[in-house]
């Protein structure tokens, strides 16, 4: 199938198959295994630390990747980050990564083991050569309206991690307004499919459900979440240091830690999720002995100001130009903060913020060229949505709720 010598036709017939009968836990690894094996597998040599990564099932302001990877390879774990484009209302991390100019999503196998002997980890985008299988059963879903078979999502997103030569996976496995699975069941589902799938196919999996409501962090879009990444590695950044103060270590917590107190702010929902991800890699490589020391170090590795020096190496090793990123974003930025040539939603009288239409944002996010609808659309970086509200917060009438910035201002 991956060689294009099996007719689309049977191909298609396959999936109606699959889509109509079910498959068992068994039958999905045999699927996965075989897309993965359509191509090549990556192999790099061995570290003091496991290979990892993570996958999210996606939402909107999902920037949890550009934190979690620097952060793990500065503590040795190596991390073969593949990942793919936006589509619909939730954003894609190779489109984020692509708001800095000159950033290279496009490397060889070569330069991937490179990256990997030099930095620890990469930020690209799926090869042809890497499971070309999961590619041409990827269009054929839509045509044969087979794109919500949770079998076929299961072996699309598990074919390209078992072809990247892991020994451990941490799922993030949305679920909200914001997120494709809406309902605590049918995230459910996908998660237990994502496990048992990995466990089938040998690679140790763990995997995690959090809410998409909201955003993870306060800027959703692509230049200005880029911006937030930035912000928050920066040495020195003494809000996004007190909030990882305000998390400890709960062995009991699936995912191994939690917030000390109640939400204040989107910043919060983005540092907690992040950590938690990353202490669940700690905890599955069984190089740390508590959870407490998990969390200890990855706080301070944060703190150090070393991840964003590992960051950057990264970007620069890609081709990216940080310097024109952030010359060319700083004009967004100030009118951001002063609020003046955007529009700002504010709250109409005396309330509390009980959630968020997730989906509802995302979608105006792509009518406004933030994401898009086909493959094949355009995207315009520059487009930021900031919320200055969060989940819970009492406001007073005219608080500003979130603020929309468009280059093109009429």
């Amino acid at each position: 199938m991956g060689k294009g010598t099996v007719p689309d036709y049977q191909v298609t017939t396959l999936l109606m198959a699959i889509w109509w009968a079910k498959m068992t836990t068994e039958e999905r690894g045999h699927l996965t295994n075989a897309m993965a094996g359509s191509g090549i597998k990556l192999k790099f040599p061995a570290g003091p630390m496991p290979c990892v990564d993570k996958h999210s099932s996606g939402g909107i302001g999902d920037k949890t990747s550009f934190i979690i990877a620097p952060l793990l390879a500065e503590l040795g774990f190596q991390i073969p980050m593949i990942s793919g484009r936006g589509l619909g209302h939730t954003g894609g991390t190779l489109d984020k990564s692509e708001a800095i100019p000159g950033f290279n999503i496009a490397l060889t196998d070569e330069q991937m083991k490179k990256a990997i002997k030099e930095l620890n980890y990469f930020m690209a985008g799926q090869t042809k050569d890497l499971a070309p299988a999961d590619k041409k059963i990827y269009a054929l879903r839509d045509a044969c309206e087979c794109v919500d078979s949770i079998d076929l999502i299961t072996s699309s997103i598990l074919s390209k991690k078992l072809a990247e030569g892991l020994s451990a996976l941490i799922l993030d496995v949305k679920c909200g307004s914001s997120a494709f699975m809406t309902s605590l069941e049918e995230a459910k589902g996908l998660g237990n499919s994502l496990v048992s799938t990995c466990n089938s196919a040998g690679l140790v999996c763990h995997g995690l459900i959090t809410r998409m409501d909201y955003p993870l962090g306060e800027h959703i879009g692509n230049a200005n979440e880029m911006w937030e990444i930035l912000d928050c590695l920066k040495p020195g950044a003494k809000e996004w240091h007190a909030i990882l103060d305000r998390i400890e270590a709960d062995p009991k917590a699936k995912g191994f830690c939690k917030l000390k107190d109640s939400i204040k702010s989107n910043k919060d929902i983005l540092v907690y999720i992040t950590i938690a991800l990353c202490m669940a890699l700690c905890m599955m490589s069984k190089k740390y002995k508590s959870e407490q020391e998990a969390l200890d170090t990855l706080r301070n590795c944060w703190k150090s100001g070393k991840v964003f020096d590992r960051f950057k190496k990264m970007v620069v090793n890609q081709g990216g130009k940080l310097d024109e990123f952030e010359k060319k974003f700083e004009p967004v930025k100030k009118t951001l903060d002063s609020k003046t040539n955007c529009f700002v939603f504010k709250a109409p009288k005396d309330c509390k913020i009980k959630t968020f239409n997730g989906q509802m944002i995302g979608n105006l996010m792509v009518a406004l060229q933030a994401g898009r609808k086909v493959a094949s659309d355009n995207i315009n970086h520059m487009v930021s949505m900031q919320f200055h509200a969060y989940p819970n917060q009492v406001l007073k009438a005219n608080d500003p709720i979130l603020t929309i910035y468009h280059p093109d201002k009429t």
